[in-house]
């Protein structure tokens, strides 16, 4: 899942992949700098960010466990 994660930021424009077995501390330095000084990037953090404000992940899986649990009686 963490690729499949990874991937939907990288999408967003928020993130860049670097794969684990490719990655080295210039290659990592680069992306972040990279990351940091483009505008673009920034925007798409920001905007990332305020989507996982809204999201509670508690409220979200009692939702989903009362949804299975009321099924299943």
């Amino acid at each position: 899942d963490q690729f499949f994660n990874m991937r939907a930021i990288c999408e967003s424009g928020s993130g860049l992949l670097v794969r684990a077995d490719r990655a080295s501390a210039q290659i990592i330095r680069l992306a972040a700098s990279r990351l940091l000084k483009e505008a673009e990037s920034q925007a798409a953090a920001q905007r990332l960010s305020a989507v996982f404000q809204r999201y509670s992940a508690r409220q979200t899986f009692r939702r989903i466990v009362g949804n299975i649990l009321g099924a299943a009686t």
